[in-house]
């Protein structure tokens, strides 16, 4: 099994399908995990790093999280979506 991630056309269907997750989630666990994926998807953070993430990152007045380290040690600022 190929491990190097999603690739490009298989996106809307992935997104689709967390969406889906997220719609018809039956516990906080499932809503938590599909939001995760979301995370991960967007920002680019791997696994660990999302699992990190603290509120003093992420500043919801500004739409802007800071990763706490970023892969190539320069701060880094992200823009949040709605």
């Amino acid at each position: 099994m190929d491990q190097s991630g999603i690739k490009a056309r298989q996106l809307p269907a992935w997104y689709r399908a967390v969406m889906d997750l997220r719609e018809n989630a039956n516990s906080d666990t499932v809503l938590h995990a599909a939001d995760f994926l979301c995370l991960v998807l967007s920002t680019g953070q791997r696994r660990h790093e999302a699992l990190t993430v603290h509120w003093q990152q992420v500043d919801l007045e500004e739409r802007t999280f800071r990763p706490p380290e970023p892969k190539k040690h320069e701060p880094l600022t992200l823009s949040l979506s709605n």
